[in-house]
């Protein structure tokens, strides 16, 4: 969907025959293209992270491009697998250093010889809690996601319950903001994709935050903005709430082919009631 952004060409059709005149190195057949922006076939040698791959090919004609395809904030949705600090310090150093130099220690604390990426113990804790906000807000697309996810996983990791939903609204809010800084996903297409990612996030939290310990409904440095005294349970509730509400409102400008799809992509996400007195998302009504 970036590339075919990026091209400003309408039709798949239309991006085959560009493709197969500007590039030697790039050969579509027929409908190729069109089953890649459908997602039903994964581009050539991408899942393998092999070096010819179709997605680094095309990359050279639509720079950037690649970025989106191999950004890890795919691989921090995958959020039933659990990724231990020293994974999730290798992927924010693959992103700039604008985005993770207010979570991970610099250059300013190494040793002679040291560097940042060698530290075990990277988490830089800041008590200054209005710079952390501003940061968060100044960190946009994908990569605010990716910020949300790794610090909500850290956050579970360190068993903090209140820094966990903290991040995980960041996440979701950056995921709502994305189409203002990442055009290609301001369409119909582009909405179906961020409504899945937020229910990934708000399945995990519902999971997590189901069965919840009786803690104090109060914490002095909790990071809400709203210094909220919620238990962690009606967070959970709210967000997904939010979400089904934003499904269904997403529903009256799907085909049935797509909605159909979407509900395929959701089905986990729908059917989970949990212990939450959620409503029933009834797709076929």
């Amino acid at each position: 969907m970036h590339v075919q952004d990026r091209s400003e060409l309408g039709t798949s059709e239309e991006f085959e025959q560009f493709l197969n005149r500007r590039s030697k190195r790039v050969v579509l057949s027929k409908g190729q293209w069109s089953r890649h922006l459908r997602g039903d076939v994964s581009p050539q040698g991408a899942k393998v992270g092999a070096t010819n791959s179709l997605v680094d090919r095309i990359e050279p004609l639509f720079p950037g491009t690649r970025r989106t395809f191999c950004h890890s904030v795919w691989q921090l949705l995958d959020l039933e697998v659990l990724l231990g600090p020293k994974q999730l310090q290798e992927i924010y150093l693959t992103m700039d250093s604008d985005v993770w130099q207010y979570f991970h220690f610099d250059e300013s604390v190494c040793g002679e010889g040291t560097r940042p990426q060698d530290f075990w113990f990277w988490r830089a804790r800041n008590s200054d809690l209005k710079l952390g906000v501003d940061v968060l807000k100044g960190i946009k697309g994908f990569d605010g996601v990716a910020v949300g996810l790794i610090e909500a996983r850290m956050s579970y990791l360190a068993q903090d319950p209140f820094e966990f939903v903290f991040f995980m609204k960041y996440a979701i809010h950056s995921l709502r903001n994305c189409p203002s800084t990442m055009p290609f996903l301001a369409g119909t297409k582009g909405r179906s994709i961020l409504l899945t990612m937020e229910g990934l996030c708000v399945l995990h939290m519902a999971r997590l935050l189901t069965h919840e310990p009786q803690l104090p409904k109060e914490k002095s440095d909790d990071h809400t903005e709203d210094n909220t005294t919620k238990s962690l349970t009606v967070h959970a509730a709210l967000m997904y709430t939010t979400w089904v509400d934003r499904c269904l409102d997403h529903f009256k400008k799907l085909s049935p082919k797509a909605l159909k799809t979407f509900q395929i992509w959701n089905e986990e996400a729908i059917q989970f009631q949990g212990l939450f007195s959620w409503p029933e998302l009834d797709v076929a009504n």
